[in-house]
């Protein structure tokens, strides 16, 4: 791996986050997605989503092009979806939560890289506007604050999280009017580790 990829876009990646400031913990991506979670995956670039019964039944997805979902709804009808971009130098993670008229109303992610840090920041949504925290450095293994890595300059074009205002905006909102049922058929065999596994180093692409 070239290490000069993932410094490459860091900086701008940071920059580009500097106008926002403070969140909510209740949409952290700290917290795991409990298994009841609806699962969706796009395999590749050129692939279509579809709905899948398990993480278990997931096929392998795309490096730097294939992207997985889980969709929670809560009782009390706010839903939240947790999206991870698998890539060969980085991971990206968002997790989006909206209220109970399908409007955002917190967001949090993180980037995750194989060199044993990440990047993560956590946000509120209220109209068209953000708060969000400042970006901070952690360790993927312990998952504490660390200062800026060293080296670190600027990261790649399409790190930067996708913003949807809207539940309906997200790319597989479609399939979520349909009955959990309709989904690809199981996978035979014994369960694999997939591109959700929440240990994998990982985040989403636009501007937010």
């Amino acid at each position: 791996m070239k290490q000069s990829r993932v410094f490459l876009g860091v900086f701008v990646f940071v920059i580009a986050l500097a106008p926002f400031a403070c969140a909510a913990s209740t949409c952290s991506l700290r917290g795991k997605t409990p298994p009841k979670a609806r699962i969706f995956a796009k395999v590749g670039g050129h692939s279509d989503w579809q709905e899948y019964h398990s993480l278990s039944d997931l096929p392998d997805l795309s490096l730097d092009s294939g992207v997985s979902a889980q969709f929670l709804q809560h009782k009390k009808g706010s839903p939240s979806v947790t999206i991870i971009q698998p890539g060969e130098d980085f991971w990206l993670y968002t997790r989006y939560c909206f209220d109970e008229e399908g409007q955002l109303a917190a967001m949090s992610f993180e980037l995750r890289t194989s060199l044993g840090w990440g990047l993560r920041r956590e946000g509120t949504a209220g109209g068209s506007s953000f708060s969000a925290s400042p970006a901070e450095f952690f360790d993927t293994k312990t998952g504490k604050t660390v200062s800026r890595p060293m080296g670190v300059g600027s990261v790649p074009n399409g790190i930067r999280p996708q913003v949807y205002m809207k539940l309906g905006e997200l790319p597989f909102a479609p399939l979520l009017s349909g009955a959990p049922g309709n989904v690809h058929p199981k996978r035979p065999g014994p369960a694999r580790r997939t591109a959700l596994a929440s240990n994998e180093p990982g985040l989403s692409n636009a501007s937010f």
